[in-house]
């Protein structure tokens, strides 16, 4: 067990593995985006992750194994690409979704906003997305499974303001969500773009069952203003935060549930300054 948390920040310590060199956070207050606009935290050097694979067998929220189902075998896809640095789908620009026809790969960010879909079936050919993925402000999503086959997000993944969304199931098949080099001038000294989670805003959203191969978030962690939320069992494979945890004010969420997601991070071996589980439900 590397430590537990309290309602503020957890204080109970052993030792363990360090993710690279991850600094500690220098603010207290949870200020992730919401939208497309945010810079993440660039670093000096990149992060070093451990070879670990996948277990069928995994801890939950509640100290139980589950065991993970393969997703349905996805429906017959022509392999392509579609290139485009911000391709946009919401309620005005649907003919968008045309570019996505049979493709696998989106060679850059996918942004799904204000669409009146209940699902994301239009997506179920893509495994992979360079780029970030936002879902954000979608009133009438009810369902993610269209995600179902993703393998790789190489950005962030910022899932925000989906009032209807009661339960996120997809992406179990995403491993990490990690750094992007940029270029410095100087190749002794590279520096990286930190790759970031936030889940918030979520009226509705119960569970997060999704993302239950993800291990490593080098960037931010940030679970936070989901009223309804009452399990994160989907998370409780990650291992290694880079930057910024905060698991606040989902006032459903109880903070057991938070302190079992906690024993089971490794890296860092003791929860930083910033880090901040606060205004979650410690009444159950």
């Amino acid at each position: 067990m590397a430590f537990s948390f309290t309602a503020v920040l957890g204080l109970q310590v052993s030792c363990g593995p360090t993710l690279g060199d991850s600094p500690a956070a220098t603010e207290t207050t949870d200020t992730s985006s919401t939208t497309t606009d945010g810079a993440p935290t660039t670093t000096d050097s990149a992060p070093t992750t451990t070879d670990r694979s996948s277990s069928t067998g995994r801890p939950s929220a509640d100290g139980l194994a589950t065991t993970e189902a393969e997703p349905p075998s996805p429906p017959d896809c022509v392999e392509g690409t579609v290139q485009d640095r911000w391709l946009h789908i919401d309620g005005t620009t649907l003919d968008e979704r045309d570019k996505l026809q049979g493709v696998t790969v989106v060679d850059g960010s996918l942004v799904i906003y204000r669409v009146p879909d209940t699902d994301l079936s239009f997506l179920q050919c893509v495994r992979r997305i360079t780029g970030d993925l936002h879902i954000y402000d979608n009133d009438s999503l009810l369902d993610v499974s269209g995600l179902a086959w993703v393998e790789e997000v190489g950005g962030d993944i910022i899932i925000v303001d989906n009032d209807a969304l009661v339960s996120f199931d997809a992406l179990t098949q995403v491993a990490e969500l990690g750094d992007t080099e940029i270029p410095s001038g100087d190749p002794s000294n590279p520096h990286y773009l930190r790759h970031h989670l936030i889940i918030a805003n979520n009226e509705s959203l119960e569970r997060i069952e999704g993302l239950s191969s993800l291990q490593y978030v080098f960037g931010d962690f940030i679970i936070r203003d989901n009223p309804s939320l009452i399990s994160i069992d989907g998370l409780v494979g990650v291992v290694g935060v880079g930057n910024i945890l905060a698991i606040n004010h989902n006032a459903s969420l109880c903070i057991s549930n938070v302190n079992a997601l906690g024993d089971l991070i490794e890296a860092p071996s003791s929860p930083p300054p910033g880090w901040t589980t606060q205004g979650n439900n410690e009444d159950c």
